[in-house]
């Protein structure tokens, strides 16, 4: 196989990774977080990890009910007084990355699939 055709594979592949990772996730924004829910998260040792310059991650926020909601669990990167947690607990070098009781959480971190995955009530 020649190296154009090697590229175009791997070209037509990667962009079919990022179309079903921008386009295919699940859109049900139909679930409410309550406080009870973001303090059930933290207790079974959710922590989301993202960036304020993250688009994703900002997307990811909004799911929650804003900044303010998720504040328990969530931490921001980009903030000074954090850059070195980040840095000691990230595993993947990228955001958002969600943890589970320190194991990556590998779904989308919609409240749905943390729900179901915590058994967390929503």
């Amino acid at each position: 196989m020649n190296k154009k055709k090697q590229l175009g594979i791997i070209a037509v592949s990667v962009f079919l990774i990022l179309i079903s990772v921008f386009f295919l996730r699940p859109e049900n924004r139909e679930a409410v977080v309550t406080d009870d829910f973001i303090k059930c998260l933290e207790e079974e040792g959710v922590v989301i990890y993202g960036r304020s310059t993250c688009p994703v991650c900002v997307e990811l926020v909004q799911e929650y009910g804003g900044k303010e909601a998720i504040d328990p669990i969530y931490v921001d990167c980009d903030d000074g007084e954090e850059h070195d947690r980040c840095d000691q607990e990230i595993k993947t070098g990228y955001v958002p990355e969600i943890h589970v009781e320190g194991v990556i959480f590998e779904e989308w971190g919609t409240p749905e699939n943390l729900a179901r995955e915590t058994g967390c009530e929503l």
